[in-house]
């Protein structure tokens, strides 16, 4: 059934697999989400640095609180007097769509993206919650980020809210329908690509940096980017 899709990345999930998944994210209802990597890291961290910069690694956007544990860190580092933001995405898999326009909604608002799908018109959708903060704001990325990842780290670069620092990204924003079977199994179907409310998808493209690094100098051009007097 796969190969007649004629896409890798619909996949059959097998009822002990996904119950694997939900014991660490969640259930996953059968709504839309991004497809994600293998790899499915479920912490965040953050400091403020000694240059007055908050950092906060964000690896994961499919567990169920993560953008609530991002709320709380940003809302920490801003009671701590940080001056700036620097938000890691790099290694990121992606994760669901929820939790994209929450993390976003942390940092801006508006209707920042939009579904494309052969089977119904473009499918808007908007930044979450109350902004937090309005600190300038750098964000990390590598090849290694995908799905949802991609679409955040897009999103705030053309909304002019975010820097993007490091290297291109993977090109894969591919939108999956699960469909539930009784035996508690799903297909896990792409049916569409995410794009920016305006403009063309980053499926197949990647999310181009605004300062492409080597990866050992992304983080340390973030901080002299956000410590240089504008």
């Amino acid at each position: 059934m796969y190969l007649e899709l004629g896409d890798n990345h619909s996949i059959f999930v097998p009822p002990n697999r996904l119950e694997a998944f939900s014991s660490t994210y969640g259930d996953l209802p059968c709504i839309g989400i991004f497809m994600q990597a293998d790899k499915m890291p479920d912490t965040i961290h953050f400091e403020l640095m000694l240059n007055g910069l908050g950092y906060i690694k964000l690896p994961e956007l499919a567990s169920k609180n993560v953008a609530k544990h991002v709320r709380q860190a940003v809302r920490m580092l801003v009671e701590q007097q940080a001056t700036g933001i620097v938000l890691d995405l790099r290694g990121n898999p992606g994760g669901r769509l929820l939790a994209m326009m929450q993390v976003a909604g942390i940092f801006t608002r508006g209707f920042l993206w939009r579904t494309i799908t052969n089977w119904t018109l473009p499918i808007p959708y908007p930044a979450l919650g109350v902004i937090e903060t309005k600190l300038p704001l750098a964000i990390l990325i590598d090849s290694d980020v995908h799905s949802a990842a991609e679409g955040l780290a897009g999103a705030l670069q053309n909304t002019g809210r975010a820097t993007l620092i490091g290297e291109k990204t993977a090109g894969n924003v591919e939108a999956i329908l699960p469909f539930c079977f009784p035996d508690g199994s799903q297909a896990w179907i792409a049916t569409g690509v995410l794009a920016p409310i305006v403009g063309a998808t980053w499926e197949g493209r990647g999310v181009i940096p605004d300062i492409n690094t080597h990866p050992s100098d992304t983080l340390t051009t973030a901080l002299r980017l956000l410590t240089t007097p504008q």
